[in-house]
């Protein structure tokens, strides 16, 4: 029984027994603050178990976090604190007595579900009958089947009672601040404040996984945003940075509830700096606002889908500020990552913006939709807002209420090295070019900087910035510039870096809600102590970077080409208030002294053994190689005394051997320079060899995952997947389990200085997730062991099938049931990719603080190349798994320029092939044991400090020793000493001199080299074919040629002339190669093969494209046929132009059996052979019959300047002409082909991946035998168009499910919501009705049409799957010709129609093939084209509308419809029918064009579409006249087809050779059919009394329905405009209907017009008001009081508002008025809604028409005089569906909600209705209050009987219908300062009657006093005087 104190606090017993809260106060909440389980000995094993507890109640759940329990049998409980789980009780209700709680003990399993140790049910009667009290509850778990367990749960539970939320909620418990120490604090309490923040620094309790929430306006994101009870989808990818259109659309549709009295809602809508702005709904909660707004951008998706959208609703007030009501955002990523890039019809939340977590400001009702280019919009479906039964739930989107922390980023900035001299060469400062540097941060919209430091390279800031913002944040990285600052002009940019959050942060697991867990939580940003390299472009002018480049690189926006020095930074956050203030200050100096720990470096070597450079372009200059790091080596001005052998001796450039003149190489010819470098930099190996670990791991369990891809493929292994899965998996673990114990023992934070707090979380980490896929490898192996399992590979999903052998492995689906799916497979899915991509995140380290390797290509002193090169990539270390994947190892680079923005048509500058190494001072002996047999060799100038300069520089274990050259008489010069190196005993390196012979230049020196011995290699390059070349000449042709690259080599093939597929069939022999290095190293990594494709010209030949591959080493005893030829991809400039299928081998001479020559070709006298490729590697080939079906040219362009008028055409395959068609004789009369079918023969591929391409051809034949090219067009291959036979055509059978889904859901919602609609009279009935009854809009449509729905397609009709659109007979081939430059389209020369089909030939005998069936044409057709409207038109006036007209072009026929313009809208209602004639398939295209009508300038064009008639006409699928669900001669959808059902499927069975149709029997009508027999059913709407004749035709129909053939449909098309061609400016629903004249006239039109509004008129009569709030108290009586007056007008006439005269001095709520209100309005019956018809502006030409509900709005009012009338209370009825009135006064209630049918009426219906409305007026707390009733007489009359039956308004004549009399009002009801004697009489007599009489008494008792005084004698003055002495003195 509910106690009174419970009800006192709020509550009200719901009569279901629930107590639900009331409207009274504020909300009520249950809170979970901690949950203990007391496992007792459930878990019996030592393993380490991730437990968490699922909490339940009334169907909404919550977990806690997950904690690691490694002793199952420990004392010591499980505790989860701090939780604070709660659940909102005013959504969810309760019931006091029998509300439990549902919680269930799981074990955390990554792989597959979760393992359930026990379950409970658990009584809140307690907690509830204590409110505000902590409450603990225990119970113990239960397993599956009953039993109790000896674990115990304990939770602690408040009940928060309303009103009390704010005040009892337990807080979300913040983490512990990062706090800074006082200056007084030591040196020890502050690197123990560091070091906790393991267990303090972590993002505040919060899902921020989840979570992402800017500032405190409440913008979400992601699954932040929360549509009904679940979170929007948002998928984690990386966003292009390509530019692009993008199209944002918003459809405001409605608002709800708005917050506030008698507001005038308008909504602003705010994205990327640009609002548009609603209309004002005056005097609407509800407004229906109804509008489109459209948003174009140009923009990369990285930037614009970062943007919020916003809405904000106002309160539209005329003479003050406008009042906020609410506000909505969400951004754009959200949006577009939902299907279809849209949310269709959602309801928003409007909340508080400085409260998002505050109560609802109401709802906003609304469509998004976010376009890119070739994305289509989705096309809404109607609500059905009439019955009211739309779920606001379901479809509501709201923001998760996300407390916003106050937060300080932090940043210190020490110190910068190495700064450049930026100044440096200027005018304006000449003596002192030194920078003056500040440092510049920017974090969350704001910035702060450092002060400045003049003219020092290496400045001390030692500062730190704080910027304070709200945690969580949209930010995403954290920028840092340092600029040099210039008072002259503007300050320098020197560099800029960037900090991205999610490298220094981890948001924890999904889902955790706990502090203290380990590996769940997550970090804050967190970064330092740590240097950032700063990178730029260069400043020595030796680099030609344009100004453009300059800037990017800057800016950080493009990677720089130079090192601009290193800044000492740290970061870190922290949460709520601290200490700090947003600003500028000093660092400690107890901070700085720990620096000095950073400040010991550790000293390094790097080594670059360059073997080999070619492929350079130039013109044969000095060319040298320099490499740097840091200012280490940097040969740039102020950085010479750093480059000891960090670049190599000049050298000439020497051509190439080939046919190629412009590409040269560097003649090293075995003696290769060696680049070294000595430097010092911080330690931080320990981060590097954890770095290079991850990566090698990657690669590991890369491999691992292709081998099982392998096995999987492999048909003949697949019974033994399941072994190779479980020992791949086996290996997988073993790899995440080693490299675990090296980053524990490599990371160890006692034996490095460098170890800071991201180092100590990033550790923790990746500890914590290669323990998670140890333990995920180690599951599935269990469940592999199994007896009964099935492996599948789904792409990188691996699924295991398995059955349950205990409870351990059952799912929670299974849980929940019993029996037969307790023995029911189980699917566990182990996801590769998502294995992969942690490894990979799990490698990233933002603290790689060493500067990059840059190794630059130098000609004629220009830097005209580079290379950066990761210093972890190539640094070496003794643990094998730590090193870096290119250290000591031969390998391929190709340079890049340093302005990437020249064009150079992807072609690299230089490919280098070297040795790269990175290592400590300590490990530099290993570099030698990786020369592998190499020698090395140093040559300088005599110098007597030479040992004293390079011992520090070479290896150490290499012993220096003189040896003096004699000059010799050929070498004439001064005296050298040679300077040479031994190596150790190994014997890796052996002493060698060098001589001057003269003929090596020796300046400058020193220099280093590496001795290498070459040996004999031949190379076999076999060239087949390519495909899909980009077309070069201006005729569409090609003459391609390949240009072979190989070492300092190069051949060419021959020249294929006019192709864009050639076939060279070649192959090319490179003999006497020597290439430097061992056999091992060039068998493991050989050189590349370059190929490049060109367009042989007469004066240039074109660069087409470019490519690498890898050659095939070969191997002893293997044979030729080995070698398989594959596609390589042509790229140009990064983008793809075509394939290539060739395959390259490689054999050392004398070692490897080399191939014999393959047989030359010979090609001329003059010309050397050409070698063919081998039988063994050449495509095996199979007979293939090609039928082709040449129908015909379309829309050919001119050639040469003249009409294409006699084309051919021409069929290529492998460079042979197989077919040829005849020649048109005049395409403008007809053109098709006389004879269409065309066969024949030939050898083809039996690979399909070999097929090769075939090149349609057209020509224009003309006079002399001149045939110029007119158009071509590629198939890339064949095998698309192979068939198994060719079999005889077949029954098309149409999937009837397919087609009737959405009809059958349609027929579905009639039945549910039929009944409550509103009947529709007969009259008004029409096609709109049929054709808005099949989309689902039942309030326009009449449920009775509910079996003649029509086919409303989403999309084209060809688009439309059963149909395979409609190209079924022939397809279209665009024709192009040449191209200009690759980023052009090309010319669109025509198209050629045909069929292609590849039949293998089986045997000498030729397939039985069956001729198909020619349609007779051309032919002339009748065409009707009906437009029904548009929809999401893109607007192009300033007002943000459109006056849209539609124009029809087809052949000769044109027709521009700009008098049947729509003016202002961009959802026209068109309603349009052209009938023209046509002929097929001359003119084939319909062109529908949608056009802006402008006045002054000329019309804009909007969208346009285009339908190939021909392709409707040809199909086998009928889409001439669409075929309608039922057989009528006389309704709205009567038959308008020009040949009757019967007479259709005769010409069907002849089309496709089957036996006609016999109908047998007349009562019992049948239909004989493909061997089936068809009848009529009940369900066909048959009577007896029909004609047998109707009853054939509706049987005939009937089976045509069963067959796949065009239903009566409405289409929906797209429109394009030219002016952006991939992005979609609207729809267009239209269909059209095609009537060949051969087969008789066409049948009726539909008449599809616009509904036309009809005028009424609605009379209201005033009668009656009653119990009115009284507003006022009278300044004489003090009595309440109201002068009541009534205001009414029609919704969205605000203008004819109309208003009674006023009831003065309401004393008791009641006024008496009979007034009469007349509103003209215009009311189309059909649709029930209104048409207002009105100018926007006073400015506007046209009117405007809006459509919404008839929905009268009566206000009361309070009268003033002096000051604003006050709102008293609204009503507001729906005249088409508004509740009942009472009777009277005493029975008039809150009025229901529209939708409960059984109580509503229309006005429309019955015409007339009395009784009693309340008026309601929304309180304080949002909730609504009946404030007055009024008595209202409505009557609603068509304007010919409201002439008919004049009246006039108020109470003027003709006051009839019905009489209104003066109300006979109380006598008090007057204005006082009008009526002063009432004022006397009702007022001043009534209320002080005996007051006035008594004054009036005293008065006249006064004035008979005075005479009697005045008479008096004097004596009684005398006694008077002593009297009055006796009484005073």
């Amino acid at each position: 029984m509910t106690s009174q104190t419970s009800l006192e606090r709020g509550y009200e017993v719901h009569k279901s027994g629930r107590l639900r809260p009331s409207r009274v106060r504020g909300s009520m909440a249950l809170v979970c603050s901690n949950v203990s389980v007391d496992l007792g000995a459930s878990l019996d094993d030592s393993a380490e178990h991730r437990l968490y507890v699922g909490l339940q109640f009334r169907g909404e759940s919550f977990k806690t976090s997950s904690l690691d329990v490694k002793d199952g049998c420990s004392s010591q409980p499980v505790r989860w604190n701090k939780q604070n789980i709660t659940w909102d009780l005013v959504e969810l209700g309760l019931n006091i007595e029998a509300d439990q709680l549902s919680v269930v003990l799981k074990e955390k399993i990554r792989v597959f579900k979760d393992r359930v140790f026990g379950r409970a049910n658990i009584s809140l009667k307690e907690v509830f009958t204590n409110p505000g009290n902590k409450t603990g509850l225990s119970t113990h778990l239960h397993d599956e089947t009953g039993k109790a367990l000896q674990s115990k749960i304990t939770i602690k539970m408040v009940y928060i009672p309303p009103g009390d939320v704010e005040t009892n909620t337990p807080p979300i418990v913040p983490p512990e601040p990062e706090s800074e120490s006082e200056e007084d604090e030591d040196d020890a309490e502050e690197e123990k404040e560091e070091r906790s923040d393991d267990q303090t620094d972590h993002w505040g309790g919060m899902e921020a996984a989840n979570y992402d929430v800017e500032n405190s306006a409440g913008v979400v994101k992601g699954s932040a945003i929360i549509l009904g009870t679940k979170p929007l989808l948002q998928k984690d990818e990386e966003l292009s940075d390509a530019v692009q259109d993008f199209q944002v659309r918003v459809r405001l549709m409605e608002g709800r509830s708005l917050y506030g009295e008698n507001v005038s809602p308008v909504c602003k809508i705010t994205l990327a700096g640009r609002t548009r702005q609603s209309r004002v709904c005056r005097h609407q909660r509800d407004p229906n606002f109804n509008e489109s707004f459209f948003f174009n951008f140009h923009e990369s998706p990285a930037n614009l889908l970062q943007e919020p959208l916003s809405f904000t609703v106002f309160d539209s007030r005329r003479w003050r500020k406008d009042a906020l009501i609410g506000s909505f955002k969400i951004d754009l990523l959200t949006i577009y990552q939902q299907p279809d890039h849209a949310l269709l019809s959602k309801w928003m939340l409007l909340t508080d913006p400085d409260d998002v977590a505050a109560s609802s400001r109401g709802f906003l009702k609304a469509s998004l939709v976010v376009l890119g280019n070739g994305d289509s919009a989705p096309v809404e479906k109607p609500d059905d807002k009439l019955t009211e039964k739309e779920n606001i739930e379901e479809n509501l989107l709201r923001p998760a209420v996300t407390k916003m922390i106050p937060a300080n980023l932090c940043v210190r900035i020490y110190h910068a090295k190495d700064l450049p001299e930026t100044d440096r060469g200027s005018l304006l400062n000449i003596q002192n070019s030194l920078p003056d540097g500040y440092v510049l941060v920017h974090f969350s919209g704001k910035k702060v900087e450092t002060k400045q430091m003049k003219d020092q390279v290496n400045p001390h800031w030692n500062q730190e910035l704080r910027i304070d913002y709200k945690f969580p944040t949209l930010s995403k990285e954290v920028k840092i510039e340092i600029y040099d600052e210039d008072s002259m002009r503007f300050d320098d940019l020197i560099a800029t870096t960037f900090l991205r959050c999610h490298e220094i942060s981890f948001p924890g697991q999904k889902g955790a809600l706990s502090f203290g867990v380990a590996g769940n939580k997550g970090f804050l940003p967190s970064f330092g102590p740590c240097y950032l390299n700063l990178y730029g472009p260069p400043l020595d002018g030796r680099t030609n970077v344009s100004s453009s480049m300059e800037d990017e690189m800057e800016k950080g926006k493009t990677e720089g080409v130079a090192y601009r020095g290193r800044l000492m930074v740290e970061l870190k956050t922290e949460i709520s208030q601290s200490k700090g203030k947003p600003g500028v200050s000093d660092i400690r100096r107890k901070a700085l002294d720990r620096m000095k720990d950073l400040r010991a470096t550790r000293n390094f070597r790097v080594f670059v053994a360059l073997l080999e450079a070619t492929l350079i372009e130039g013109g044969g200059g000095d060319v040298k190689f320099e490499v740097s790091m840091g200012h280490y080596g940097n040969n740039e001005p102020g950085w010479e005394k750093f480059a000891i052998f960090s670049s190599t001796s000049p050298a000439k450039l020497v051509p190439s051997e080939g046919e190629e003149e412009n590409l040269y190489h560097v003649p090293w010819d075995g003696m290769c320079p060696v680049l070294t470098l000595s430097c010092a930099w911080e330690d931080i190996v320990h981060r590097i060899q954890t770095h290079n670990a991850l990566i090698n791991l990657h690669r590991a369990l890369n491999d691992k995952v292709d081998e099982l891809k392998a096995v999987f493929e492999k048909e003949d292994n697949r019974g033994n997947f399941a072994a190779s899965t479980k020992q791949i998996l086996t290996e997988i673990s073993n790899e995440c389990k080693l490299v675990k114990q090296m980053m524990m023992a490599c990371a160890d934070e006692g034996s490095c200085r460098v170890f800071n707090s991201l180092d100590r979380k990033l550790k923790t980490y990746r500890l914590h997730q290669l323990s998670r896929l140890v333990h995920d490898a180690e599951r599935v192996l269990d469940i592999l062991d199994s007896t009964q399992t099935e492996c599948d590979l789904r792409g990188l999903d691996l699924q295991v099938s398995f059955v349950p052998q205990s409870s351990d492995d059952i799912d929670e689906t299974s849980d929940e049931t019993r029996g037969d799916s307790r023995i029911a497979k189980q699917t566990t899915n182990y996801d590769m990719a998502g294995l992969l991509k942690t490894v990979m995140d799990l490698s990233n380290d933002p603290q790689l603080s060493l500067p990059d390797i840059f190794l630059w290509l130098v000609i004629d002193d220009k830097r005209v190349a580079y290379r950066r090169i990761k210093p972890a990539q190539v640094f070496y270390c003794s643990e094998e798994r730590s090193r870096g994947d290119l250290c000591g190892s031969v390998h391929y680079v190709n340079l890049k320029e340093p302005d990437f923005k020249k064009t150079r048509d992807g072609r690299s500058p230089c490919l280098l092939r070297m040795k790269a190494w990175f290592s400590e001072d300590r490990d530099d002996t290993e570099f030698l044991h990786q020369l592998d047999g190499h020698k090395l060799s140093m040559l300088m100038k005599y110098d007597n400090d030479a040992q004293r300069i390079f011992s520090n520089t070479l290896p150490r274990g290499l012993t220096v020793e003189e040896h003096e050259i004699e000059e010799e008489a050929t070498s004439p010069g001064p005296m050298y000493r040679v300077v040479t190196e031994q190596g150790d005993t190994s014997g890796l390196s052996v002493l060698h001199v060098m001589e001057n012979t003269g003929d090596i230049d020796m300046n400058p020196l020193p220099a280093l080299y590496l001795l290498t011995e070459g040996h004999e290699y031949e190379l076999h390059c076999y060239i087949y074919q390519a495909r899909d070349l980009q077309s070069a000449d201006r005729d569409g042709m090609d003459d391609p040629f390949l240009s072979v690259f190989f070492s300092c080599r190069n051949q060419r093939t021959k020249v294929v002339k006019k192709t864009l597929n050639p076939v060279w069939d070649q192959t090319l022999v490179f003999k006497d190669l020597r290439i430097y290095g061992t056999p091992e190293s060039v068998a493991a990594n050989p050189p590349p093969v370059v190929v490049q494709v060109y367009d042989h010209d007469l004066w240039r030949n074109e660069h087409l494209g470019s490519v690498e591959m890898t050659p095939l080493v070969a191997k002893d005893g293997e044979q030729q046929g080995d070698t398989k030829l594959r596609w390589h991809p042509i790229s140009v400039g990064g983008k793809h132009h075509g394939d290539v299928l060739a395959a390259c081998k490689l054999f050392r001479v004398g070692q490897v059996e080399t191939p014999p020559e393959p047989p030359p070709v010979k090609t001329g006298k003059d010309l050397e052979p050409v070698y063919t490729i081998p039988e063994s590697i050449r495509p095996k080939l199979r007979r293939m019959a090609i039928d082709v079906v040449s129908w015909g040219v379309r829309n050919m362009k001119r050639c040469h300047l003249l009409v294409v008028n006699s084309p051919s055409v021409e069929f290529e395959i492998a460079g042979q002409v197989v077919l040829r068609s005849s020649v048109i004789a005049n395409a403008k009369d007809n053109p098709n082909f006389s004879r269409p079918l065309l066969h024949t023969e030939m050898e083809l591929p039996v690979d399909p991946d070999y097929m090769p391409p075939m090149t349609i051809k057209v020509y224009d034949n003309r006079l002399f035998g001149f045939k110029p090219l007119a158009g071509v067009h590629v198939i890339n291959t064949l095998s698309l168009y192979e068939m198994t036979s060719l079999l005889p055509e077949q029954i098309i059978d149409c999937d009837q499910d397919q087609t009737s889904d959405r009809l059958s859901q349609v027929q579905t919602r009639l039945k549910n919501t039929g009944s409550g609609l509103p009947p529709v009279l007969e009259t008004d009935i029409d096609w709109w009705s049929l054709f808005y009854t099949s989309i689902g809009d039942f309030e326009k449509g009449d449920p009775s049409l509910r079996h003649d729905l029509l086919e409303v397609y989403d999309c084209e009709l060809e688009k439309v799957p059963a149909f395979q659109g409609l190209t079924d007979f022939v397809q279209l081939y665009p024709l192009e010709r040449g191209r200009e430059s690759y980023e052009d389209d090309g010319g669109n020369a025509g198209q050629f129609k045909g069929s292609i089909k590849l039949c293998p030939v089986l045997g000498k005998t030729k397939d039985s093939r069956t001729r198909p069936h020619l349609p007779e044409m051309p032919v002339e057709c009748v065409v009707r084209v009906y437009v029904v409207r548009a929809m999401g038109l893109q607007p192009h006036d300033m007002s943000g509308l459109a006056d849209p007209y539609l124009s029809i072009t087809c052949g000769d026929f044109a027709v521009d419809d700009i008098e049947n313009y729509i003016p202002n809208t961009l959802e026209p209602i068109f309603g349009r029918m052209y009938e023209f004639t046509t002929r097929l398939p001359q003119d084939k295209d319909l062109h529908i064009s949608v056009y802006d009508k402008d006045v002054l300038s000329a019309d804009d064009l909007i969208g346009q579409t285009t339908i190939d008639l021909e392709d409707r006409y040809l199909s086998r699928h009928r889409a001439t006249c669409g075929l309608p669900r039922r057989y009528h001669r006389k309704t709205i959808n009567c038959w308008r087809d020009s040949q009757q059902p019967v007479e259709i499927l005769k010409q069907y069975s002849v089309r496709h050779g089957l036996a006609l149709p016999r109908f047998k029997g007349d009562s019992d009508l049948a239909l004989e059919f493909g061997g089936t027999t068809h009848r009529l059913t009940d369900a066909d709407s048959v009577s007896n009394t029909e004609e047998v004749g109707i009853r054939r035709q509706k049987l005939a129909l009937k089976v045509l329905r069963s067959l796949c053939l065009v239903p009566e449909h409405v289409e929906t098309r797209a429109l394009y405009s030219p002016l952006q061609p991939g992005l979609e400016q609207g729809k267009l629903q239209m269909w059209v209907d095609i009537f060949p004249k051969t087969c008789g006239p066409p049948g009726p039109e539909v008449n599809i017009s616009p509904r036309v509004p009809h005028e009424y008129e609605l009379r209201v009569a005033v009668l009656n008001t009653s119990e009115v709030v009284l507003d006022e108290t009278s300044f004489v009586t003090g009595e309440m009081m109201s002068d009541i007056y009534v205001k009414g007008n029609l919704v969205g006439v605000e203008e004819d508002t109309q208003s009674t005269d006023v009831h003065y001095r309401s004393m008791n709520g009641e006024g008496n008025f009979n007034w009469r209100f007349v509103f003209p309005f215009n009311f189309i019956p059909a649709e029930r809604v209104m048409s207002i018809t009105k100018k926007a502006h006073l400015w506007s030409i046209d009117k405007t028409e809006r459509r919404d509900h008839p929905k009268l709005l009566i206000q009361l009012w309070d009268n003033d005089k002096f000051s604003p009338d006050d709102y008293l209370g609204m009503l507001t009825l729906n005249l088409v569906n508004m509740v009942q009135p009472a009777a009277m006064a005493k029975d008039c209630k809150t009025t229901s909600k529209d939708g409960e049918a059984a109580k509503n009426v229309s006005l429309f219906h019955v015409r007339r209705l009395k009784g009693w409305w309340p008026c309601q007026r929304m309180k304080q707390d949002g909730s609504n209050e009946i404030t007055g009733k009024v008595q209202l007489e409505l009557e609603v009359l068509p304007a010919t009987q409201a002439k008919q039956r004049p009246v006039g308004r108020g109470r003027e004549e003709p006051n009839t219908n019905p009489v209104l009399e003066p109300p006979i009002r109380p006598d008090t009801s007057f204005l006082w300062f009008t009526s002063p004697l009432r004022t006397m009489k009702f007022i001043v007599w009534k209320y002080y009657k005996w007051t006035i009489i008594r004054l009036l008494l005293l008065i006249v008792g006064i004035l008979m006093l005075i005479p009697l005084i005045e008479a008096s004698p004097i004596f009684l003055i005398s006694w008077l005087k002593i009297l009055l002495e006796m009484l005073f003195f």
